[in-house]
């Protein structure tokens, strides 16, 4: 990823279906978008390529939630590109709430874009209105990425549902990578996508893995 885009979405591994529809809604508008889930390759240097997308896209979309706030990660994601906004960059860091949460004195004096406990019609509405004509755009042409196109918002309930059992875990932590890549790999549309095997010992957590997996890409899924 070296061409410039309009937007870099940072964000915390449990808050990811979100962010994937933010990034799905602006390129449908006709933005470009850099998100980890989707430019972020096995192998790629995670820190090079996080330092690429903030120095190349015009604006940083932080993704606002307590997780993303108690990050250290993602702190060091916002900070940089807060730092980018004092140093004269045109709205260098556009926040994003989308959970109810504090945000720090630093954040506070920064307008943000709100979607917390809304429908998606209206999250878009703001959405949109929030980046229409203040964030400049790259040239392009043609329809957007079809990447875009199949992203169904965050909390939409299923045709089916049926995880009778299995509730989420609480205090499920860890394994952001791995849920990751396993979404990557299960929407990647090859052939043998549709078929994903977790391997490991009796104890390791395989099944609280799918659990969480199916609790938190529900979105992404008409039956569950």
């Amino acid at each position: 990823m070296n061409e410039p885009r309009d937007f870099f979405v940072t964000y915390n591994g449990k808050d990811e279906p979100c962010a994937i529809w933010i990034a799905a809604a602006l390129e449908a508008a006709g933005y470009t978008t850099a998100i980890a889930a989707w430019d972020f390759r096995p192998g790629d240097n995670f820190i090079a390529a996080m330092d690429r997308a903030l120095t190349t896209c015009r604006h940083t979309i932080g993704v606002l939630s307590p997780d993303y706030l108690a990050s250290v990660f993602t702190r060091a994601e916002w900070t940089a590109a807060y730092r980018q906004t004092l140093l004269g960059k045109p709205r260098g860091f556009i926040p994003v709430r989308i959970v109810a949460c504090d945000l720090t004195p630093l954040l506070g004096t920064l307008a943000y874009i709100d979607l917390a406990g809304i429908e998606e019609s209206e999250a878009r509405r703001r959405l949109l209105a929030g980046v229409a004509g203040r964030a400049e755009r790259v040239a392009r042409g043609g329809f957007p990425r079809s990447r875009a196109a199949q992203v169904r918002f965050p909390k939409t309930p299923q045709e089916v549902w049926d995880l009778r059992g299995h509730r989420a875990d609480p205090h499920f932590i860890g394994r952001d990578d791995v849920l990751s890549a396993l979404h990557r790999d299960l929407r990647a549309g090859r052939p043998t996508s549709a078929v994903q095997v977790i391997i490991g010992l009796g104890g390791q957590g395989k099944t609280g893995l799918v659990v969480e997996y199916a609790h938190r890409y529900a979105a992404a899924y008409d039956l569950a």
